[in-house]
């Protein structure tokens, strides 16, 4: 197993809790390249997710002695990963979103169900077309599995503006991808 789904043994973990260096370190190597790759997921910039990365290993040191074993380990440390990338993001999530009311429900909101999505290599450059928050919201929800719910809480907004933030995101791609169609049929 590799990223968050690998599991340390429950040793290692309270070896950390007392300051263990090659405890710390195990852990670090364990769950360096999950947490970068999320950070990188959410921000899409090599640099700001070094940054999140180191941040966030910082904050599982400095709490790991809170840590109370009553969840998944892997999981504790995602979400002060994903915590960090939000905080990381947060000025930029302010930003004025025009958001509309008159959205059509019929659309194929799920892009990692989609057909149009799955035959193409390229959804890092669809991702890319993405505003921080309308990739973040992406990620959280159809990646990391979070509900809307959850992501509002995050973000501090409503769960209708994720459930809105990720259908645009969806139009978005969408619209992108079915314009590379049109021209390329062009040719």
């Amino acid at each position: 197993m590799t990223g968050f789904n690998t599991q340390l043994q429950m040793e290692v973990i309270k070896q950390a809790q007392v300051g263990d260096q090659l405890a710390m370190e195990q852990i670090y190597r364990t769950y360096c390249n999950a947490t970068y790759t999320l950070a990188f997921r959410i921000c899409y910039n090599r640099i700001s997710a070094e940054d999140i990365t180191q941040e966030a290993f910082i904050k599982v040191f400095k709490n790991i002695a809170n840590y109370a074993f009553d969840g998944n380990f892997a999981g504790w440390i995602r979400k002060i990963v994903v915590n960090e990338a939000i905080n990381f993001n947060k000025s930029k999530f302010n930003q004025v979103m025009d958001l509309e009311e008159d959205l059509d429900s019929g659309f194929e909101n799920s892009i990692f169900n989609c057909e149009w999505v799955i035959n193409t290599n390229e959804i890092e450059y669809y991702l890319s077309l993405l505003s921080e928050l309308a990739r973040t919201v992406l990620i959280l929800h159809q990646v990391e599995g979070y509900t809307h719910n959850e992501i509002a809480e995050m973000l501090g907004k409503t769960e209708s503006f994720s459930k809105m933030t990720l259908l645009r995101a969806f139009r978005t791609i969408h619209n992108e991808i079915k314009s590379q169609e049109r021209h390329y049929a062009l040719k």
